[in-house]
Parts: structure tokens; C-alpha cells; sequence
């Protein structure tokens, strides 16, 4: 299961007039996830006190090109469930019936999943939480490809996501714990763009919870997950500081605004 289901984060700028109510719906789709979740709510206006209102009444169907495949189940507060177990490489398409503001669509592929190997793993590499490790795997033939690295530790059955450092420089980002060196405090996306149709080794360290199972997941996702996810991290970059420009979150619902993606995911335990 996806660990962090990021649609309760309700920063939505977006363009267009502000007095006008949108339907939100964020739902991400994993290939082999025998549950598929869905959220729904309503932008509200200028002059409301609460940006969103949840929308528990909504029909929300989900689609293999024309055919039904079923309706979710409204479970309260905006969000939905449907039991169904999606497939690698289908796309699928969802659609949800406001009964106020009426309907929006989205469609989106599931990639296929990424296997991967860990190898020379280190414990104890500079301090006794910290575990060295090399991640390879082979990065696919098509044109574009996305990937979302995380780590974690499980409490029990509730993740708890780690933070780790690398050189690689394609995987840099905006916070640099030193020269040369990047510092992730939760998860990373990167794109093929840097090694397109090739075995990509990377390098890295991360800081474990020390007598738990600390695990590892690749996953392989779809251009909106890695667009969406990424202007969401942009947008909590920017909202910090007064000098950065606003940032437009990405949405591929039309009709209305949020994400509908896909992702596949491949996981180890990191030992």
C-alpha cells in the first residue's frame, strides 16, 4: 500500500475565478493493491471560512476503457474505498458524480513494477543507526520513466519513513547537507532522464530505527504522480518564504482539481 496517501494535503492554488466552487478528487491506483482509495471534497469560496468542504455523497466509478469495473463504497468524510485489485500496464479511468457541482474525469496508466537488488549493505556505517547500501535495478526501455524511493520502519504495523543521504547527483535536491551530498528528510522522486534504458546503481546511507524492520520501496510511477507529488513539495518549499513565487499545484482532473495516478510498487527488507 502506498504509505503516504497525500490527498489530505489541501494547498490547491489554482488559476480561474475564485468565487467558483470545484469538485477535488484524489485517488491513487497501485498495481496489485487488492483495495483502491479514493477522496473527495469541494474548493469553496473567497468569502467561505473553510477552503474545503468533504463530499461523502459523490458516485465514484472506476472504468477499464468503457466497461464499469465498480462504484466505490462512500466510507465517510470524503473518502471512498472499492475492492479491486488493478492491473500493471491498464489504464484506467475514474469519474465522480457531484450532485452539486456534477462530473469530473481522470485517466491514468499503471506502470509496470521495478524489481530491484540491495547490495553491499553496511550496518553500523558511521553511526550504529546508520546503514550504507547500494540499490540497482534496471531502468525500463521506454521514453520516460519515474520513479519514488522511500524508506521505513515499521512500529507494528505503522510506518514510521526514514531519512537518508546520497551523492548521486541525479538524485539532488534543494536541501544539501554538505558539499556533494543530499539529504532526504522523508522520500525522493527522480526521472530517468540521466540514464534512460540503463542499470542504474545508487549509493546511499540511511538512518534506521535500531531492533524494528527498516524496509526499502521502489516504486515505478506515472508522469501525474511524479508531477503531482513534485509541485506538492515545491509548493511546501515556497510556502516558507516570502520572496518565492506561488506554486501551481498539478492536476490532471477535468473538471475539477486533485490527481488520479498510478504506481507499482517493489519492496525488501533492509538487512
Amino acid at each position: 500500500m502506498l504509505l503516504s496517501f497525500v490527498s489530505c494535503e489541501k494547498e490547491i492554488p489554482f488559476d480561474g475565478d475564485l468565487s467558483a466552487q470545484k469538485v477535488v478528487l484524489n485517488c491513487y491506483i497501485g498495481a496489485g493493491e487488492p483495495v483502491v482509495y479514493a477522496e473527495v471534497s469541494r474548493t469553496e469560496t473567497v468569502l467561505s471560512d473553510d477552503p474545503f468542504t468533504f463530499v461523502s455523497n459523490a458516485v465514484v466509478q472506476l472504468f477499464d476503457g468503457s466497461a464499469l469495473i465498480g462504484t466505490f463504497t462512500s466510507v465517510g468524510e470524503g473518502r471512498y474505498t472499492l475492492d479491486y485489485t488493478p492491473d500493471a500496464g491498464k489504464t484506467y479511468t475514474i469519474k465522480c458524480n457531484d450532485p452539486l457541482l456534477g462530473e469530473v474525469l481522470a485517466k491514468t496508466t499503471v506502470p509496470n513494477p521495478v524489481d530491484f537488488e540491495l547490495m553491499n549493505v553496511t550496518p553500523g556505517f558511521e553511526f550504529d543507526n546508520m546503514v550504507q547500501a547500494d540499490i540497482r535495478f534496471e531502468d525500463g526501455a521506454s521514453d520516460e520513466d519515474y520513479y519514488h524511493l522511500l524508506f521505513y520502519a515499521d512500529f507494528d504495523g505503522f510506518p514510521n519513513v526514514l531519512s537518508f543521504e546520497t551523492q548521486e547527483e541525479f538524485l539532488r535536491n534543494t536541501e544539501e547537507l554538505s558539499q556533494n551530498t543530499f539529504f532526504y528528510f522523508d522520500d525522493c522522486l527522480f526521472s530517468d532522464n540521466s540514464f534512460n534504458s540503463q542499470s542504474v546503481t545508487i549509493d546511499l546511507s540511511v538512518y534506521t530505527v535500531l531492533e524494528i524492520e527498516n524496509n526499502v520501496q521502489l516504486l515505478h510511477v506515472s508522469s501525474d504522480y511524479f508531477n503531482y507529488r513534485k509541485s506538492l513539495k515545491l509548493a511546501a518549499e515556497a510556502s516558507g518564504n516570502p520572496f518565492s513565487q506561488p506554486v501551481q499545484i498539478y492536476s490532471n482532473i477535468e473538471g475539477g482539481l486533485g490527481i488520479f495516478a498510478g504506481y507499482a510498487t517493489e519492496e525488501l527488507l533492509l538487512e
